[in-house]
């Protein structure tokens, strides 16, 4: 099974989340084919499978938590993704009323990976509930909805774009 897991560090602010792209350790993908964690959330891009993991509902204000994405090709072929930008995902988060915190985006560069059969991306993402600023402060209490977007443009030279997909989650910040 192919793993791309990646340790890397960016200094991006993502609305009230500071997004530090990061560490995970070389280890089982978070889902496998007819597993559904409950605190996940799946959608389909081909014979692609983007997970959403969420594993802390609730966070104090300026609190710490992980969100973990995956993309899992689940074919017994490999496939030849084109992507959007150097990222597999984009986030963006959403304040209570609706609003947007953050208008989300990546740096737009098209890049191409290869998924082996039964190979999967896996990226844990380190973020704050905090504004963003020179000086970041506490996100008000509330319940904020994170949006995760994967970046594929086409798998195997097909567009799979016609179909904007989204994953969700709530995070309650106490």
């Amino acid at each position: 099974m192919e793993r791309m897991h990646h340790r890397t560090t960016r200094g991006a602010t993502i609305g009230a989340l500071l997004l530090a792209a990061a560490a995970c350790d070389a280890g089982a993908p978070i889902v496998t084919p007819g597993d559904d964690p409950p605190d996940a959330a799946r959608t389909t891009i081909g014979p692609l499978v983007a997970t959403l993991q969420l594993p802390m509902s609730e966070v104090m204000p300026g609190g710490t938590f992980v969100v973990r994405y995956q993309l899992s090709n689940l074919s017994s072929d490999s496939v030849r993704l084109e992507l959007a930008c150097t990222s597999d995902v984009t986030f963006r988060l959403l304040a209570p009323d609706g609003s947007a915190v953050t208008p989300g985006g990546c740096l737009t560069a098209i890049t191409t990976r290869t998924l082996a059969p039964g190979g999967f991306i896996l990226h844990d993402f380190p973020m704050r509930a905090e504004r963003p600023g020179l000086v970041p402060t506490p996100l008000p209490a509330g319940r904020y909805v994170l949006v995760a977007e994967p970046n594929v443009l086409r798998i195997d030279g097909v567009d799979v774009t016609a179909t904007p997909l989204s994953l969700t989650r709530s995070l309650q910040v106490r």
